[in-house]
């Protein structure tokens, strides 16, 4: 592998794993429920969503148009979930607006399961996918990076769509733990 794209790819593994880190820090202060720390992340909530979606596209613009990897069918589903999302995130934070959250949580949903199903299709636990039945070009189940011995694109994917849901249910709550 080219070093420069080695380089890149190790770095955006470590930025996975430090998100990784600040979700299970989030549960832990949910389950803790240590309301002075949920509410200063909910108060930044939505702007620290708006960075993980711009850094998504960045990270899966640079695989695609630098390291030259073809995104599969479930790769344009998860990144066109992200172009949507870096539009209404920037309109809420913007206009400083947690009303159109009701229609971004939604989205981190939806961003979730197909994140989560091609992560579970890259580590073999399931077989046969969408691009499969479609015969597209592109296999879903092609591993690209491995990162770390865990790290894949989809896995990178699932976890920034995690953090930013937590990032933006605390927003909508206002940083409030529920029982």
């Amino acid at each position: 592998m080219n070093p420069i794209i080695s380089f890149v790819s190790q770095l955006i593994g470590l930025l996975t794993i430090v998100s990784q880190f600040l979700i299970l820090a989030i549960f832990y202060l949910l389950m803790a429920r240590d309301q002075k720390r949920l509410t200063w992340i909910s108060k930044y909530g939505l702007g620290a969503a708006l960075v993980v979606a711009l850094s998504s596209i960045f990270g899966s613009h640079f695989y695609s148009d630098i390291a030259g990897f073809p995104p599969c069918e479930l790769c344009w589903l998860q990144r066109l979930t992200m172009y949507v999302l870096v539009i209404v995130l920037s309109l809420a934070v913007w206009r400083k607006s947690v009303r159109l959250i009701n229609s971004i949580l939604p989205l981190l949903g939806f961003g979730v399961v197909v994140a989560a199903y091609q992560s579970l299709l890259q580590y073999n636990v399931i077989s046969g996918s969408i691009c499969d039945i479609l015969n597209t070009a592109v296999s879903c189940s092609k591993r690209y990076v491995f990162e770390f011995g865990y790290i894949t694109i989809p896995l990178m994917s699932l976890t920034a769509f995690v953090l930013m849901f937590l990032f933006v249910y605390l927003s909508k709550s206002g940083g409030k733990s529920h029982n």
